[in-house]
């Protein structure tokens, strides 16, 4: 029975090119200055995730916005059942994760690595001018940064696809994969710590909603998705990476 086998295995070229983007993700997490913007993106990509999970439910998307603490939300039709709420609620975290994870899978065709963020680039751009808001919302007097976390970032990918070679593209593209797996965790463990109770916190956050429809707790669903999330990001190391390593 033949073995499919997608992607090749890994050269040593490709082997240092990510042992490079390993080390700077270290650095880029030792200093906050360097990582806010990663953030600030990711954010966008988990406020993305409500989009389509509101596009797939048939619900209208008003549009999402994303704040310069790292914050953002996301406005759509009135949800249709407690399921599309769930799913919604849902997609936020494990879209992020998903997308942090498709991102290593691509990672294992460094051939594509140009062309992978090219795509991205112009996808950020187009989706932010389709769903994304820099007018007012309801979420305060907080600084809007979603044109700079979208469509801003598919410029600079795009620019780094159409002037860098194969490696570069390649370099910029383990970065994303590497600080998205980060995040994604990372996020979901600092919510899971704003779940403790202290007078006063406002039940806005996704696993809330989530409570409010399951009588589950939030934090089970935190805990929940973080293990998922795990398992869903440990699947694409060992498939792209691990799997395919040098003998």
């Amino acid at each position: 029975m033949p073995v499919l086998n997608f992607f090749p295995q890994i050269d040593q070229s490709s082997v240092a090119i990510l042992g490079a983007a390993f080390f700077v993700v270290v650095i880029i997490n030792l200093i906050p200055v360097l990582t806010y913007p990663f953030y600030i993106f990711y954010v966008a990509i988990h406020e993305l995730g409500h989009v389509f999970a509101a596009l797939l439910s048939g619900r209208k998307v008003i549009g999402f916005w994303v704040f310069s603490n790292a914050s953002g939300v996301t406005v759509s039709e009135k949800y249709k059942s407690n399921f599309d709420l769930f799913i919604g609620a849902t997609a936020g975290y494990i879209g992020r994760t998903l997308f942090a994870a498709l991102l290593i899978l691509l990672t294992g065709l460094p051939q594509f690595a140009s062309y992978t963020l090219m795509g991205l680039g112009i996808l950020l751009v187009l989706l932010m001018f389709l769903y994304g808001k820099q007018t007012i919302s309801d979420t305060g007097n907080l600084p809007r940064v979603t044109l700079v976390s979208t469509a801003g970032v598919g410029v600079i990918l795009m620019g780094i696809a159409w002037i860098a070679d194969q490696e570069w593209s390649l370099f910029t593209l383990d970065i994303l994969a590497i600080e998205g797996a980060f995040i994604a965790l990372h996020t979901i463990t600092d919510d899971l710590a704003a779940q403790i109770e202290v007078k006063g916190r406002q039940r806005n956050l996704d696993p809330d909603r989530v409570e409010d429809i399951t009588g589950c707790s939030a934090r089970f669903w935190q805990v929940a998705w973080s293990i998922l999330s795990i398992i869903i990001l440990g699947a694409a190391f060992w498939f792209t990476w691990l799997r395919n390593w040098p003998a």
